[in-house]
């Protein structure tokens, strides 16, 4: 019986592509994993056990909650239900992620509680604001390269993200011993993340022109990699 190469070639296209794609999920779910874990941690370990219920810790905890839901939600678009409003649910709910990190950095930057909370109140206004509208935005405002999209993902989220980073390598800087342990961490951790997710969007993934599924299963071991240094400076 002759054997036909084409059926061969065939099947390990489907492997392959079955293999890729189930390794992607697999990722995405380790770091949906690590993302309630984190937020479970911090939340009753680090706020709620504490006799200090500093607002630090109950924001970096919601940080990571919602960080795992909006990715749950990018995960339904990626691999089961290709509608734009999942995809854009997911960035919406990462917008309230980024609102987190601006009120920490505005708890941060101020010694003075009433003062530090009403900067961090203001701040944190316009990613709740852009998270808020973002799964209604019609989805061809939102394509790669849109105003939208350059605005949104090229401006403003870059803008929140550095000010955080600067913050921590700043507090690493002026502070010694645990903190400075703490905030280089945390800064190496924000790098890796900012890195991993980046690379999963739109933009960066019609750059590099690889298969979605291997851009997906760098960037899902780039943020669980984050999230275990995240483990170990919220320790």
């Amino acid at each position: 019986m002759a054997v036909n190469w084409v059926d061969i070639v065939v099947m390990y296209d489907l492997f392959k592509g079955f293999w890729l794609k189930s390794l992607a999920i697999g990722f995405w779910f380790i770091a949906i994993g690590y993302y309630f874990l984190l937020f479970a941690y911090i939340f009753f370990y680090r706020f709620l056990l504490k006799e200090s219920k500093l607002n630090y810790w109950l924001i970096f905890s919601f940080f990571f909650l919602f960080l795992g839901i909006g990715r749950v939600a990018n995960i339904i678009y990626d691999f089961y239900v290709p509608n734009p409003f999942y995809d854009q649910l997911g960035v919406g709910i990462n917008w309230f992620s980024m609102a987190c990190l601006a009120a920490i950095a505005g708890i941060m930057l101020i010694d003075n509680d009433k003062v530090s909370n009403l900067v961090a109140t203001i701040i944190a206004i316009p990613p709740v604001i852009i998270g808020f509208i973002y799964p209604f935005i019609p989805a061809e405002s939102l394509a790669a390269g849109s105003l939208l999209y350059i605005l949104f993902n090229g401006i403003v989220l870059p803008a929140y993200g550095i000010l955080v980073m600067a913050l921590f390598i700043y507090l690493a800087l002026q502070i010694p011993g645990d903190i400075r342990k703490k905030s280089i961490l945390n800064t190496i951790g924000f790098i890796i993340l900012f890195i991993g997710r980046g690379i999963y969007s739109k933009g960066a993934r019609a750059i590099l022109g690889l298969p979605v599924d291997l851009i997906s299963i760098i960037a899902s071991s780039l943020v669980v990699l984050s999230l275990i240094i995240f483990a170990f400076s919220t320790r």
